[in-house]
């Protein structure tokens, strides 16, 4: 007894193939003669394995065509899967190549490794592209963009995984908000599919219904877990200080952060048999029970006069806390409102108050209208309160805010020389402020600072400064100063730029445009002929073992270890033959870096494609710092660095079939020559592409290796075809032979393709029954 299934893709086999070339899709190549102006075709599609899971991944090729005599810009190559043979943007699109430039008559290939989507039926898929899938180029030709492979995808659905949460229990039935609970609780793999990495969450309910929005307690991660396999914990869990009294539902969700494609996406949560009594000790109660502020009008930067008194109304003494006092343009008082002053207490007794009155500024950004006063006890949230819902106050009343004219300092223009330096030279400042408010700025200063790094404030080094006395609404004022560097500054690359109003003398309606950076940076040096030196402190590649047009991420970092900064420059990376990397090994891709000060280093990760046409086999893969000498170095020879470890180029075998014996059963532990022997095997093709006619013979061997000498029983009946991964199962009997000696014989069976494709390895091909047969005289 053999089963047979018949793939779809017969028709091919049988001579029927994909004809046209427009949007309908087309053979796996085609050509184009050269005309005027660009017009992008495919020239070529192909993809291995042609069997694939959901979830797993095909290594799609494609080969693209100019074959006008203009050149096309920016455009892309999009791959999508297709019910039908007329592949279109409305099919399921599984990837995307970017091309920056293609000359006329010229080609480009790539190709990668796309993920065929979970949500893909099982069957047989065409694959198709389309060049120019979003119509960024004018082509003479706008109906040869698609293009169908050759072969077709059988796809099949991957076996799910389903997480089910099989128990959960806790103990014990009644504590005090704060304190722990045992929690355990048993997650179980009731699907065909192994899961990856999930968490399990475990909540408080205040009903049945356990969700993501109940109170989260706790939180574990289960690695992986296989078919039928469990995962089990138990441990102590918080009872959030801050939850309420009474009855709770504890229950446990199962992949909680839904990462997990399953097979039953409803049954992940459970809830434990039983209530938990929580309830809690008495604790603190903060409010602020008077609020009041004057005047009810005031201008944007002047103050208002504010009195607020906390209260304690809880059974036991608060701790240190915080009273915010806020503005905000409606009734309700939070803590995201604008907060324009807090005072902080160092606790509270119980049914005691602390009364407070401070003049408080309303800052000049805040805008013009009409804002209510309110405040906020305990508005960081330090005390864990019994109540949390009563700490916000409003104050009677409301406060109009009215913006008077105000200056707004600008700083336009800022330059210096010059840019390299020794320690305890003079530079040269040229500096520009304009006044782009409605009244006069009076008495400011402008100040000149120093950072290490591209971020500057007024806590970096403040290399000078300037009093200006008036600035007209709409005028500028321009000055140049030489500024001395501190004799003790470090060697190195600075960030120079320049504050207005530094010191925040002025008030202004936006105070977020006073910092001008310079552009280029300033070099403080040692030496009297400073250069670069540009080093690659670390190159590394994954992964090891890549195919021909494949893709390479590439990390790097590079540093300029000279004493003085360097310009822009590129680094190329390279696979050689040898460990010696050199600009004329095997060129793979690069990165610009536009300026890269002293003692500074920039590091990458980045994706790159192999040129298709490299020759297969060990490559040594490397990096060159300025690998186009853009940069006058103090020393050339230190620019290439090369990596660890040996990348691979490879190609794929051919999609060949592979049969094996994966049971071998008989149902006699003892027989004498002459009686019948009853033999089930089971044939699976563990291959990729279907396989052809095959037969299985059975054997007696007087040890456990079996070889052409020992004795046949028989042969089995011919199976026509065997699909890729199918099995087929097999069940003969065979009298043994009168000659058969007496004594200890163990069964085999080997399998033989007798046509077609050759198998991918055939050495698999035979099995020794785990029992054997004790033939008596």
């Amino acid at each position: 007894m053999r089963t047979l299934a018949l793939p779809l893709t017969l028709y091919l086999a049988l001579g029927l193939t994909l004809a046209g070339c427009g949007g309908a899709g087309g053979s796996g190549s085609q050509v184009a003669a050269d005309s005027p102006g660009a017009d992008l075709f495919l020239q070529s599609l192909d993809f291995s394995p042609l069997t694939a899971s959901t979830g797993d991944t095909i290594h799609v090729v494609d080969v693209v065509r100019n074959g006008g005599d203009e050149s096309a810009m920016g455009f892309q190559v999009s791959i999508y899967l297709s019910a039908d043979a007329f592949v279109n943007s409305a099919d399921i699109l599984i990837g995307v190549r970017n091309i920056g430039v293609l000359a006329g008559a010229s080609t480009s290939s790539g190709g990668g490794f796309l993920t065929v989507p979970a949500s893909v039926a099982d069957g047989d898929w065409f694959v198709g592209a389309i060049v120019d899938s979003a119509g960024t180029v004018a082509e003479v030709t706008e109906t040869n963009n698609a293009l169908l492979a050759a072969a077709l995808l059988a796809v099949s659905e991957t076996p799910l995984p389903d997480i089910v949460p099989s128990s959960v229990s806790f103990s014990p039935a009644a504590v005090e908000a704060g304190q722990t609970i045992e929690v355990s609780d048993t997650a179980s793999n009731l699907g065909l599919g192994q899961a990856a990495s999930f968490q399990v969450a475990i909540y408080l309910s205040s009903d049945p219904n356990i969700t993501s929005g109940d109170i989260l307690v706790g939180l574990r991660s289960v690695a992986s877990l296989g078919p039928g396999e469990l995962s089990f914990l138990s441990a102590p869990l918080t009872v959030p200080a801050s939850l309420v009294a009474g009855s709770w539902y504890l229950g446990v969700l199962a992949d909680s952060g839904g990462t997990l494609l399953e097979s039953d996406e409803f049954n992940n949560a459970l809830v434990a048999a039983g209530d938990l009594q929580v309830s809690h000790p008495p604790r603190p109660d903060l409010i602020v029970a008077e609020l009041e502020f004057s005047p009810s009008q005031v201008d944007a930067g002047q103050a208002i006069h504010v009195s607020e008194r906390a209260l304690n109304q809880g059974l036991v003494a608060a701790g240190p806390f915080r009273v915010g006092i806020y503005l905000s343009e409606d009734s309700d008082i939070t803590s995201a409102d604008r907060r324009i002053g807090f005072r902080s207490l160092a606790g509270l007794e119980v049914g005691a108050s602390s009364l407070a009155a401070a003049p408080l500024t309303v800052p000049g950004d805040v805008g013009g209208g009409l804002f209510h006063v309110g405040a906020i006890a305990d508005d960081e949230g330090d005390i864990v309160e019994e109540s949390e819902e009563n700490n916000a106050v409003l104050a009677l009343g409301l406060v109009e805010v009215f913006v008077p004219p105000m200056p707004d300092l600008k700083p336009v223009a800022v330059s210096f020389g010059p840019t390299v330096v020794l320690g305890g030279e003079v530079l040269t400042v040229v500096e520009r402020v304009v006044n782009q408010g409605v009244v006069t700025a009076s008495g400011f200063r402008v100040g000149v600072y120093l950072s290490p790094n591209p971020v500057v404030s007024t806590s970096d080094l403040l290399l000078g400064s300037r009093l200006v006395a008036n600035l007209e609404p709409g005028s500028e004022d321009e000055s140049v100063n030489q500024y001395s560097l501190p004799a003790g500054l470090a060697a190195g690359s600075y960030t120079l730029a320049v504050i207005a109003d530094d010191q925040d003398a002025l008030l202004e309606p936006d105070e977020g445009d006073n910092l001008l950076i310079a552009a280029g940076g300033l070099d403080i040096t040692a030496s009297a002929d400073p250069h670069p030196d540009l080093e690659v402190q670390n190159i590394s590649f994954s992964p090891n073992l890549v195919l021909a047009g494949g893709q390479l991420t590439v990390q790097s970092t590079v540093r300029n270890v000279g004493d003085l900064s360097a310009t822009q420059f590129q680094m190329g990376f390279y696979l050689s033959d040898d460990d010696l990397i050199e600009v004329t090994d095997h060129f793979v891709g690069l990165r610009t870096i536009f300026n890269l000060g002293i003692d500074q280093g920039s590091a990458s990760s980045f994706p790159y494609t192999l040129d298709a046409s490299l020759p297969l086999g060990d490559y040594y893969f490397g990096a060159i710092a300025d690998y186009t000498d853009a940069i006058l170095e103090s020393d050339e020879d230190n620019n290439a660095s090369l990596a660890l470890g040996i990348l691979e180029i490879y190609i794929p075998p051919p999609p060949a079939p592979d049969l094996i014996l994966t049971s071998l059963i008989f149902d006699l532990s003892s027989a004498a020559p002459g009686d019948n022997l009853h033999i089930d095997d089971v044939v699976k093709n563990s291959g990729n592409l279907d396989a052809s006619s095959f037969h299985v013979t059975y054997w007696l061997s007087q040890d456990s290796e079996l070889n052409s000498t020992d004795t046949m029983l028989g042969e089995g009946l011919t199976v026509p075809s065997l699909a890729a991964g199918a099995e087929a199962p097999g069940s003969l009997q065979f009298d043994l032979p009168a000659s058969l000696a007496p004594g200890t014989w163990h069964v085999g069976a080997a399998v033989t393709l007798d046509a077609g494709v050759a198998e991918s390895d055939t050495t698999n091909n035979s099995l020794m029954a785990s029992s054997t047969l004790e033939v008596t005289p």
